[in-house]
């Protein structure tokens, strides 16, 4: 087994001989971004679509949104969604084995079903909790994060907040870029990248990355490919059309966790994988969409968008694993092979109006979207199979399909919805924000090969109302109020069982304070939030056999955000979250009887998350830096009797700028190699140990 840690040497020495061929001579490269330079423009005068379709700055936003810049996540080598999010103040991966690695939890929700997560605008359905896409963060503009409700813009499933991914821009200027990066564990990373106008009416972009390795883990190998092209035509000076494509296809790690003993991790088992050698964890993903953008005027602007996404989904594993320290063996079950195979066509319409509506400034967005997807599971339920092997030294076998996989049911989902946005100012300084939405989706399910099945409709409304007042330039204060829907389950996969139930409803109130300082070179932010979710699946107290909604939780919390350089070569950016999730009227059977868990912290949830990272150059063509991230403990039941340890993560590079448009950049991943969990119970699904990474860049 290789050293912990250890640089694969060979790839590391390609590198290496490739920079020599570089140019030595220390450049400034003001075209490159760097982590402790002052940011060209205050993060609060951008705008982010996650937010609004009004095109307000986030200083103008009556919300808590946050940017993750591209640029700035490939400079700190967080080359997944996973990665750059762990980043965001209080948000949390909690990705299950098998499911895209996706999950997050946000202001004490979690999961597909309470952060929902939209890539362009647009909102792929989650089938059986799984999104598989995007892979990487190369192609990435940009990760917007709004915090708390978001169903006026993107529907149900955004309790928690929604995560907006949003490809790089195109631009008429020539842009060339390469990316080479080897690191534990025989880990590599590429990417390319280029875009540039072609005459004085067309621009077009395009890019590719991939990545793959073998991972601590034993037979953990992965490998992830990314593919996104634009091209867009001003067909008029009022019309454009826009044509956009993305995919991707990943292998992911075959590993569904490390089993506990007495709900303790052993340690030997730390890169043991119990899965079977034939297993499999494929995504196939492609997003294509058609946008027309028309300016009716001045002041006035229609898009029109339409849009097809294909998912194909592959497993095939052994996914439960029970460790008997006395006897040193692993009894493997669950022997579990998956298929999904999905389509979804979509249309969006947007009208923006800016203007003025009695002396005072408005802008207006009326939208209508509709959505059909089609899915269909297959899979070899009941699952069976069952072996025991020694826990160390063993042959990891085959898989064992009893049943055989088959298609078992499939699912019509339509969606249609009416929205709108308005903000008006109501005095100098003081602007009212407000937004609508009326929702209404129809599930249509068939069981296979049987063909029965039901239909079932729900129907919903969601609203959010703001307001924000400017002290000045550079501060502001907001208040607001919203609504929004959460199903019970993924509506996309609904099961018969709760075909009757409805909507799960969330009520937010929050306050907050924005303001940038020091010239611009710095800026801070604070939210103060309460949520309350109602309509809970919980047992009646008087018949415990008997499941109703009557059931409700809530969370109330602080998140702190700040960005402050220090000088020319010194920057820090640091964000904190903390916040008390509980139970307010839920109960569980337990050995048969009714159990109160009123009080309690919801399973899998963190209360505390802190962030901090700090960059400085030490010298000319020099930079360094270092990141601490620190995670609360969390509970492993609703009864809060299981606990799962908080852990603290430390990251460090050190960069170096030969020439202009060119960096190599030496980084270190769990510098102190700290052993965590970040999701599980009774498997414990391990946190990457310590990675080490070379990376270059160049700009042509």
């Amino acid at each position: 087994m290789p050293m912990r840690g250890a640089l694969p040497l060979r790839r590391l020495s390609l590198a290496l001989i490739g920079l020599a061929f570089a140019d030595t001579a220390c450049a400034d490269d003001s075209t490159t971004l760097d982590a402790v330079q002052v940011r060209a423009q205050s993060p609060l005068e951008r705008v982010a679509d996650a937010g609004s379709r009004l095109g307000l700055s986030l200083r103008e936003l009556p919300a808590a949104v946050e940017i993750l810049d591209g640029e700035t996540l490939r400079e700190r080598g967080d080359d997944t969604p996973q990665r750059a999010l762990a980043r965001a103040a209080g948000v949390v991966p909690m990705g299950a084995p098998g499911n895209g690695g996706s999950s997050l939890s946000l202001r004490g929700f979690s999961g597909h079903g309470s952060v929902a997560q939209v890539y362009d605008g647009t909102r792929v359905f989650v089938a059986s909790g799984t999104l598989s896409f995007p892979g990487d963060t190369w192609q990435l503009d940009r990760i917007e994060v709004l915090r708390g409700p978001a169903s006026v813009l993107f529907g149900d499933s955004s309790i928690g907040g929604v995560v907006h991914y949003v490809p790089r821009a195109l631009q008429s200027a020539p842009r060339r870029e390469a990316m080479l990066a080897a690191s534990s564990w025989d880990g590599y990373r590429f990417g390319l990248g280029a875009g540039q106008g072609a005459g004085e009416r067309v621009r077009w972009r395009a890019d590719l990355t991939g990545a793959g390795g073998n991972g601590e883990i034993d037979r953990a190998g992965y490998e992830r490919y990314g593919f996104s092209g634009a091209v867009a035509w001003d067909l008029s000076p009022r019309l454009t059309a826009t044509l956009k494509y993305d995919g991707g296809r990943r292998h992911d790690p075959r590993y569904f966790g490390t089993p506990l003993a007495d709900g303790r991790l052993d340690r030997r088992l730390r890169e043991r994988n119990y899965d079977v050698a034939d297993s499999h964890v494929r995504y196939d993903d492609g997003l294509a969409r058609l946008r027309f953008d028309y300016a009716l005027g001045a002041r006035t602007q229609l898009v029109a968008e339409t849009y097809h996404v294909a998912i194909d989904r592959r497993w095939r594993n052994a996914e439960s694993y029970a460790f008997d320290p006395r006897k040193s063996t692993v009894v493997r079950s669950d022997f579990i092979a998956i298929g999904h195979d999905q389509e979804q066509w979509g249309q969006r319409f947007d009208l923006l109006a800016v203007g003025e509506l009695w002396g005072r400034a408005q802008r207006l967005n009326l939208g209508a979207e509709a959505t059909r997807v089609r899915f269909t599971h297959s899979n070899n339920g009941p699952y069976g199979g069952r072996d025991t092997v020694p826990a160390f030294d063993f042959a990891p076998g085959g898989f064992v399909n009893l049943a055989g996989t088959r298609p078992r049911f499939s699912s019509i989902t339509r969606q249609r919805a009416l929205y709108l946005e308005h903000s008006i100012e109501l005095w100098p300084r003081w602007t009212l924000v407000g937004g609508l939405r009326r929702e209404r989706i129809e599930v249509q399910r068939k069981e296979l090969p049987a063909g029965t099945g039901f239909g079932t409709q729900f129907d919903f409304t969601a609203w959010r109302l703001g307001t924000v007042f400017a002290f000045d330039g550079r501060t502001s204060l907001y208040a607001q109020t919203s609504k929004g829907i959460d199903p019970i389950s993924g509506l996309v996969t609904l099961p018969l069982a709760q075909k009757d139930w409805s909507l799960t409803p969330a009520r937010q109130i929050e306050i907050g304070l924005k303001q940038g300082f020091a010239g611009g070179r710095g800026d801070w932010s604070l939210a103060a939030y309460r949520i309350e979710k109602r309509n809970l699946l919980s047992r009646d107290e008087e018949d415990p056999n008997r499941v109703q909604q009557i059931g409700q939780r809530s969370s109330r919390g602080l998140e702190l955000g700040l960005g402050y350089a220090f000088s020319p070569r010194w920057r820090v950016d640091a964000n904190a979250a903390v916040l008390d999730a509980r139970f307010d009227d839920f109960n569980e059977v337990v050995a048969s009887r009714l159990v109160s868990r009123n009080g309690r912290t919801p399973a899998n949830t963190p209360e505390r998350v802190f962030n901090l990272w700090l960059g400085f150059d030490p010298v000319e063509c020099w930079s360094a830096a270092l990141g601490l991230r620190r995670v609360g403990h969390r509970y492993n039941d609703n009864a809060n009797t299981s606990r799962i340890d908080g852990y603290t993560v430390a990251d460090a590079q050190l960069s170096w700028r030969p020439r202009t448009g060119s960096r190599l950049t030496l980084r270190a991943r769990n510098l102190g190699d700290a052993l965590y969990v970040g999701s599980g119970r009774s498997q414990a699904l391990l946190g990457p140990g310590r990675e080490f990474e070379l990376e270059w860049t160049q700009r042509f």
